[in-house]
């Protein structure tokens, strides 16, 4: 929960949208449904924020006890961040059934992004 609260939290603020909250990551797009401008370095700027957010994440799970600590020369366990970010156009809008159906965003550039992660 604190991982997923952070980082949403971040993609707000570069005004992306997260579109799923997957197991160990976010689904996130930027200039869908609303236009973005300058979305593509708004991604990459919320990426590093991300990146720099773990460093403190892995700070507060140590100190609380849920990663152990390791002297400084000794690289302990933590948590690690992948971003992939692409962009191109995508097919956006309602995808479902009639009887599930939920706002997404769907095309090559979604598929190479989560793959270049």
């Amino acid at each position: 929960t604190r991982f997923h609260t952070v980082m949403t939290y971040i993609v707000e603020q570069y005004e992306g949208a997260v579109a799923e909250i997957l197991d160990d990551g976010l689904l996130v797009y930027w200039n869908a449904s609303n236009s973005v401008m300058d979305h593509a370095l708004k991604a990459c700027e919320a990426g590093l924020a991300m990146q720099e957010a773990m460093e403190l994440l892995n700070t507060q799970l140590t100190d609380v006890g849920l990663l152990e600590a390791k002297p400084e020369e000794a690289r302990g366990p933590s948590l690690r961040l992948c971003v992939g970010i692409h962009t191109g156009d995508v097919l956006c809008g309602n995808i479902g059934s009639t009887m599930k159906m939920k706002f997404g965003c769907m095309g090559d550039a979604m598929n190479l992004a989560s793959r270049m992660r």
